[in-house]
């Protein structure tokens, strides 16, 4: 449990002492000073505080100890909802700004991404998910600083910033794919200072200035699996609301946010043919759905009032729903741990999320012969590479379809 404490650096003596901040968290302890001086006479050690008597303004110190103390549990809980890890070093930083011994405009890389993230979190095109990694970017900058004692500016990030900030991603667990997420990210900063004439250096456009993203095996649920699913009967209500969900969300493609809100209005009819014709939230994009005889079945049994849950909920609930249905067979998955590539058995319940619905509904289009275009059209993607990082089809699925093809099949004449 963190806790703040408000020492005297001596506590004897009649002269002024110095206020120290005392922060302890997951065994790691801050010690940091306010700034501030008091007559040990008139400070109260068991409240931590300057007593309350006439003969000394006390009001004044104690709320703005109250409001360094407030502060610094703001941040650390920040960084914790950010899955960032609390240090030392970046707690000090954070508490520098607050009291002004540092200007947060000297670091000009790090103020102009902070000024950035404010300004998306009011605009109305950045989901939640979006300004929290651009967060996690930013907190990925401060480690940088702390590792190399560097105040960023423009005119650093340069191809040595960037083999330095990349071993230091690695190092601190992100695998190659997520890496690259976050290199991306602090390119769309960079770039967006670049057009408001704050940043005219450039090497961070070079093509060696990437870190090149890693196929990843994942699994997906083929056509048969989703019937087995959706005719399993579950004695509790909740795995059964979620296997329902699940199963829209492999008929429909939709991102998990999108999903839950499916009601009513976001159905119509097209010729002879109902569609789910919906706005999407992340992308804000307009994607129209043909409904699938699942989709029809699973929005009458609810009135087309869908279940609403977590996401984490969602992904704790499907591996239980997967495991009592029966798919609890062997498959192993490419993972990138510190820059290699291992593959790691796992029983196929245990690697179901919110995921596995939109690279079942993409993978399964595509071995059915549907084109990228029509896919895309549907999904929301805007390449076909963006598409084909959702295609699932394994190795074994591949050989016995390509089994079928003319090539394979042809007849030898033998004189």
């Amino acid at each position: 449990m963190p806790n703040v404490r408000f020492n005297l650096k001596r506590k004897e003596g009649n002269e002024k002492q110095l206020i120290l901040l005392i922060f302890r968290f997951s065994k790691n302890r801050l010690v940091y000073s306010t700034g501030e001086n008091i007559p040990v006479k008139y400070w109260d050690n068991k409240k931590m505080r300057a007593k309350n008597v006439r003969q000394y303004p006390s009001q004044t110190l104690n709320a703005y100890l109250d409001k360094l103390e407030y502060q610094l549990l703001d941040i650390y809980r920040k960084l914790l909802s950010e899955a960032e890890i609390p240090t030392v070093p970046l707690l000090k930083k954070e508490l520098d700004i607050i009291t002004n011994k540092q200007s947060k405009k000297k670091n000009e890389v790090l103020s102009f991404i902070e000024e950035l993230i404010k300004e998306r979190e009011k605009l109305t095109g950045f989901t939640k998910g979006t300004i929290k990694h651009y967060k996690s970017v930013k907190n990925r900058i401060l480690n940088y600083q702390e590792t190399y004692q560097k105040d960023l500016k423009f005119k650093h990030i340069n191809l040595d910033f960037f083999y330095k900030f990349s071993a230091l991603l690695t190092k601190r667990g992100q695998n190659t794919n997520t890496a690259s997420k976050t290199v991306k990210t602090l390119k769309v900063f960079l770039n967006e200072a670049a057009e408001r004439g704050l940043n005219k250096f450039t090497d961070y456009k070079s093509k060696k200035f990437a870190i090149v993203e890693e196929k990843i095996e994942n699994t997906y649920f083929n056509l048969e699996e989703i019937e087995i699913l959706f005719k399993h009967q579950f004695k509790l209500e909740r795995l059964e609301k979620v296997r329902d969900l699940f199963i829209l969300g492999c008929c429909t493609g939709l991102r998990f946010s999108d999903l839950i809100r499916i009601d009513k209005t976001h159905i119509r009819t097209i010729g002879k043919i109902s569609v789910l014709d919906v706005f999407t939230g992340k992308t804000k994009k307009r994607v129209i759905i043909p409904i699938h005889p699942y989709t029809r079945l699973i929005l009458e049994k609810y009135d087309y009032d869908i279940p609403t849950i977590t996401n984490q909920k969602f992904n704790q609930y499907i591996k239980e729903v997967c495991r009592i249905a029966g798919f609890t067979e062997i498959i192993y998955l490419t993972k990138n741990k510190s820059g290699e590539q291992l593959s790691i058995p796992f029983e196929k319940c245990e690697a179901i999320s919110t995921h596995t619905c939109r690279r079942s509904f993409i993978t399964n289009l595509k071995q059915k012969g549907e084109s990228n275009d029509r896919i895309k059209r549907m999904t929301g993607h805007t390449t076909s590479k963006q598409l084909n990082k959702y295609d699932k089809t394994t190795l074994e699925e591949n050989a016995l379809k390509m089994a079928s093809s003319n090539f394979f099949r042809a007849t030898l004449k033998v004189s």
